[in-house]
């Protein structure tokens, strides 16, 4: 996104509009999910929906003008925001983080960079709730699904060793030393330190509280962690 500000312009926001458009016409709810590079990062809090968002990378800012545009066709459309998504189906942090394990004898991840591991079974089940699929009208405006709880990368990455520790894959380093988000010379766009969203919206419509971060975790590395990092 960084490198082609007008494709992702095109992809994260214009064709969404269109998409909103299109669904108003024929009286078709529409969701949208969004993330938390929507936020500057400065917070002490988590963020809940009514704070008012400060992207610092292209991406960001593409994805905040997609829900712009989506909610601006319908209020009645549904923003979802979610962050440090992982699940099945396809490789993402903990996979990776397990295999550089496997090759390196040394890892380092930051230690100021926060947020809430988010397993996309438990986004789905939550969008399921939002959307009325068992008793009626979708939800509408913006609301943010994630796990509960919050952690570093780099506890998070120590969370995914000590799993893949105690389930006998051969580690050659098995902690994780901290470091900084400036370390990390290989990202491109600017990542929000603190990106923790704050869930109480969703409670309140749902009567749902999310469940922690590290019993998804291990929910996710019970069924396929282990089996896709052999």
């Amino acid at each position: 996104c960084e490198a082609h500000e007008d494709e992702a312009f095109a992809i994260n926001a214009d064709g969404p509009k269109l998409v909103a458009e299109i669904s108003e016409q024929k009286g078709a709810h529409v969701t949208y999910i969004s993330t938390d590079f929507v936020f500057g990062g400065l917070s002490e809090r988590a963020y809940s929906e009514e704070r008012v968002p400060k992207p610092l990378s292209v991406y960001g800012a593409s994805k905040l003008e997609g829900e712009e545009n989506m909610l601006g066709v319908s209020r009645h459309n549904l923003v979802a925001r979610v962050s440090w998504l992982y699940g099945s189906g396809k490789p993402a942090f903990p996979e990776w983080i397990i295999q550089q394990a496997i090759k390196q004898t040394a890892l380092a991840l930051p230690e100021e960079k926060i947020g809430s591991p988010t397993y996309t079974a438990d986004v789905v089940d939550c969008l399921e709730l939002l959307l009325g699929l068992d008793r009626g009208a979708p939800a509408g405006g913006i609301y943010h699904l994630s796990n509960s709880g919050q952690c570093t990368w780099q506890q998070w990455g120590q969370f995914c060793l000590d799993q893949a520790a105690a389930a006998g894959l051969p580690l050659k380093t098995r902690v994780i030393t901290a470091n900084c988000l400036e370390d990390i010379t290989a990202f491109v766009a600017r990542r929000p330190i603190n990106s923790v969203l704050c869930t109480e919206k969703f409670t309140r419509h749902t009567g749902i509280v999310p469940r922690s971060w590290p019993e998804a975790m291990r929910e996710h590395f019970a069924k396929t962690l282990v089996a896709a990092c052999r």
